[in-house]
Parts: C-alpha cells; sequence; structure tokens
C-alpha cells in the first residue's frame, strides 16, 4: 500500500515535468537567465498546416538575436540560411502579448552566439511597408517543414555578465494562440529553466510524501 501510493505519486511528479519541459506551448523560445549568463532554447512542434500561408517578404538579418519593434516583438537566426516560407495567423487572432508596449522585449540585441542548432527562423512572418507595418507569424526554411511540421532546434548563448536587465527582457510568458486552430508560440522568459525548478518543486513533495506515508 505504501509503495503504490508513493510510486503513483512519484509517476504524476513525472509526468508534470515532462507537461513542463514539452506540453508547453506549440512551440516554445524559452530565455533563461542563470549563473550571470542568458539562454534562449527552442523547443516543441509546429503544425504549420494550422496556420495561414503568407505571401509578405521577410527583411531579417542572418544575426541570431531579437528586435524590441515598435509594432511586434521579433527573435529570429538566419545563419543557416534565408527564410522562403511564410506563415501567419487567422484573423481573430489576439496577438497582444507580443504587441509592444508590454510584449518581452525593450529594445534590440544582436549579440547572441548559436550554440546548437542549424534551422534557420523568424518570428513574424514580412513587412508590409519597410518596418513601420509588420504581420504576426513565423518565417522557416521550407525544406525543414516535414509532414507539415517544423520543429526549432537552435539554442542561443550571451556572454558572461549578460542579464535579462541588460539585454531588455521582460520577465513573463507571451503567447499567440491562433484564434481558429490553438496553434500557438510562445517567448517564455524565466530567471531559471522551468523544467528544473518544477522539478525541485516536485521533489520536495515526493520527499514530503515518503516521509508522511513510511515514516
Amino acid at each position: 500500500m505504501k509503495l503504490t501510493k508513493l510510486t503513483a505519486i512519484i509517476g504524476i511528479g513525472a509526468s508534470l515535468v515532462i507537461f513542463a519541459s514539452h506540453g508547453y506551448a506549440d512551440v516554445l523560445f524559452a530565455f533563461n537567465e542563470v549563473g550571470g549568463t542568458v539562454t534562449m532554447t527552442s523547443s516543441g512542434n509546429l503544425d504549420t498546416t494550422k496556420l495561414v500561408p503568407s505571401g509578405l517578404l521577410d527583411g531579417w538579418s542572418a544575426t541570431p538575436g531579437f528586435q524590441g519593434s515598435k509594432n511586434i516583438d521579433i527573435i529570429g537566426g538566419t545563419s543557416f540560411g534565408s527564410i522562403n516560407t511564410l506563415f501567419g495567423f487567422n484573423p481573430g487572432t489576439d496577438l497582444s502579448a507580443i504587441t509592444n508596449p508590454g510584449g518581452p522585449l525593450t529594445g534590440n540585441n544582436f549579440s547572441a552566439v548559436v550554440t546548437t542548432g542549424s534551422k534557420s527562423f523568424v518570428t513574424y512572418s514580412g513587412t508590409t511597408d519597410g518596418w513601420a507595418t509588420l504581420e504576426a507569424g513565423i518565417g522557416v526554411v521550407g525544406s525543414d517543414i516535414i509532414g507539415g511540421i517544423w520543429t526549432p532546434d537552435q539554442n542561443w548563448t550571451w556572454g558572461a555578465g549578460a542579464t535579462f536587465a541588460s539585454l531588455g527582457l521582460n520577465i513573463g510568458t507571451y503567447t499567440v494562440s491562433d484564434a481558429a486552430t490553438s496553434e500557438s508560440i510562445t517567448i517564455q522568459v524565466v530567471p531559471e529553466p522551468a523544467s528544473l525548478g518544477l522539478l525541485g518543486l516536485v521533489s520536495g513533495g515526493i520527499f514530503f510524501t515518503r516521509r508522511f506515508f513510511i515514516a
């Protein structure tokens, strides 16, 4: 009985950690600040068949980083090839999470170093008049889409001493979810990896429960 209860609790804890690391969003770009270093990790899968193809042209440079635009906050890195396939969201989608003011980015920074990954991307679909008007969405390389699914793989880091404040990042979770299909893109800015924080919480809960049932 005691072992069964403990096993069930461990299973629940593991499920929570898996959910935190893989089920948080369809595509997640997570900025973390740990030990004087800022990193960005990308994860998840994006079903591009649930988005709206866009004909707008992209003007993003090859340098990985982000821009706090006056219209839409943008992140991207195209050093592995120019993007050529663009997607936007269906009408009625709430874009306020990445629209300034109040979005994740307060400025521009292009000093990130790609540590792993080779799939170019930009988290908006293009411009209609220079930088004056932007259409929210994502631009990718068409050959990176397999069976309609695009999976990001770029991870970035900024040099020692970098902080959210010095880079111009606002702590929070910013998600745009398609009004018609719920396919989503999230930019998350957290002071430590969310999954590790949850793992510590779950581990503490398992320890307490183990004492409660077994001690």
